[in-house]
């Protein structure tokens, strides 16, 4: 059964239509982007990343069940890559400027997601920036989260309250 938009511009891709693709990636490319940037700020190394999530994605979309979530599905595979290569590498790179992700009004949005992250934890086994971000920037469910992060949804729901709470103490 297919239950949005994205799904079905999936099943048209995987039909042979490419021009599908084009709708998937404007869907999705906020999305990926910062699941990439929870990780990595440099512009460069998430455009890498993001090149190769849509690779692979390209690559392993007949692995994609139909109806369930296109979006928390792909987040997951650019959050793996953009863990992999952190780890590869053992080096977190900074970015001065954040130009022309796609308007002004993102850029100041972006920033804002930066003063949170200085606020939220760093230690990625804590999953406060993840959650912030899928949860607040994205607007993705708490199942959905716990599905991208591969923990429970009750224990998305109490980071999730303590990511508001550290920022509401602080701001």
């Amino acid at each position: 059964m297919i239950y949005n938009d994205l799904d079905k511009m999936v099943v048209r891709f995987l039909k042979g239509e490419d021009d599908a693709f084009d709708y998937i990636y404007d869907e999705t490319k906020k999305t990926v982007y910062l699941s990439i940037y929870q990780i990595f700020k440099s512009k460069d190394k998430i455009e890498d990343i993001m090149q190769d999530t849509y690779l692979k994605a390209i690559e392993n979309m007949h692995k994609y069940e139909i109806g369930t979530n296109f979006k928390a599905w792909i987040a997951k595979i650019a959050r793996n890559l953009a863990i992999n290569d952190y780890n590869k590498n053992k080096i977190i790179e900074h970015v001065d400027d954040f130009d022309d992700f796609e308007n002004d009004k993102k850029n100041s949005d972006i920033s804002l997601v930066d003063r949170a992250y200085e606020i939220l934890d760093a230690n990625p086994v804590k999953y406060e920036k993840e959650v912030f971000t899928y949860r607040i920037v994205i607007g993705l469910g708490y199942r959905e989260i716990g599905e991208i992060l591969d923990i429970p949804k009750s224990t998305v729901f109490d980071i999730y309250n303590r990511c508001i709470k550290k920022i509401k103490e602080l701001l």
